[in-house]
């Protein structure tokens, strides 16, 4: 009986060890898949906008007009178009620039983009890893950013492309959240 008393505690104290370690291996697998996870979504964030730029780009001139801007948004299904002049990014009109400067103050529709359409571009460059990419626009708050080439435009990021692949969740998740910020300047 005290053989058996004897065994019983140790046996316990075995099983007991053995069912920490076993958990400890869990909590410690888990960790690492975790981390592998990060850091995977870190090297991909690292690979570059033209991986996922859209390369065929609608764009305008200056001198056209803003009715035929919204023809090709809805064309294209885009809110925004890049206003280009030579090959060269002159600016963007959205379709919120037609419905504030055109729309709700009655002008024409065959008033000239480049009265309707913001001058102040940010672009980004075909080599910026993506990661990049996602800060340039929340830190300007822009959904969408022109991709320049030897000064021509040569592509288009939208905050969706960034948004459609899971590894980049989270830089457009922060990206759409600064950019959802208001902007007081």
């Amino acid at each position: 009986n005290q053989g058996i008393g004897f065994m019983s505690p140790f046996l316990f104290g075995c099983q007991f060890m053995l069912v920490i370690l076993l958990i400890y291996s869990y909590l410690h697998n888990e960790q690492m898949n975790v981390h592998n996870k990060r850091r995977k979504g870190r090297i991909i964030l690292n690979h570059t906008v033209e991986s996922i730029m859209t390369r065929q780009v609608a764009t305008v001139t200056p001198d056209q007009s803003v009715q035929e801007a919204a023809q090709l948004m809805n064309e294209h299904n885009v809110g925004a178009i890049p206003v280009v002049e030579n090959g060269k990014v002159k600016g963007m009109v959205t379709d919120r620039d037609i419905t504030l400067r055109i729309t709700a103050q009655g002008l024409n529709p065959s008033t000239p983009v480049s009265q309707v359409m913001t001058s102040d571009v940010v672009t980004g460059t075909p080599s910026m890893s993506v990661d990049e990419a996602a800060k340039v626009m929340a830190k300007n708050q822009i959904r969408r950013l022109p991709i320049v080439q030897n000064n021509e435009l040569c592509g288009i990021v939208a905050l969706g492309d960034i948004a459609t692949n899971q590894t980049y969740d989270e830089a457009a998740e922060q990206a759409l959240s600064e950019i959802s910020e208001p902007s007081y300047h």
